[in-house]
């Protein structure tokens, strides 16, 4: 649990960092003209949690973003995720925030630690820094286990790109 709560306070303060580089980048958007206030939909695809490689859809809005992806390798490995975000940067193409996170993965046949275990499934919740730059996207943070396997820290990571549509 120390973990999880170690990870809020990471997060919290990459957000100040940012604020504080947002800050001084307010003045380069007003001279520059380069804000990009428009909200827009994405498709594309992600390396990463929850399942292996990933599809990911959502939308960008103006301070809120919300995504969904998933992956499923048959019946063996599969996994899905649902995330809501604040943006607190966004500067040109260049999109920055934290989102709140809840997914889960089913996997078949692993082994585990030396014992055989013919079924896991794992849901999570978390909270992760999100960053979306001219298409690519990188998502990292800490998650915590739900049941029914034991509560667990897991690292949350997606890296990939996202179409505007």
């Amino acid at each position: 649990m120390k973990l999880f709560f170690l990870s809020f306070l990471i997060v919290f303060c990459l957000m100040i960092f940012s604020t504080l580089a947002q800050t001084k980048s307010d003045s380069l958007q007003y001279y520059n003209n380069k804000v990009e206030s428009k909200s827009f939909f994405f498709v594309g695809s992600t390396i990463g949690t929850p399942g292996g490689i990933s599809l990911n859809t959502g939308f960008f809005a103006k301070h809120f973003s919300l995504k969904l992806s998933g992956g499923y390798w048959g019946k063996d490995w599969y996994g899905y995720q649902v995330d809501a975000g604040y943006l607190f940067i966004r500067t040109g193409e260049l999109l920055e925030g934290i989102s709140a996170i809840a997914g889960g993965f089913d996997a078949i046949n692993l082994k585990i630690s030396g014992n055989d275990r013919s079924f896991l499934q794992q849901d999570y919740i978390g909270a992760a820094y999100d960053a979306y730059y001219a298409g690519f996207f990188l998502q990292a943070g800490l998650g915590i286990g739900l049941h029914p396997y034991p509560p667990n820290p897991q690292l949350l990571f997606q890296f990939g790109y996202l179409l505007k549509l």
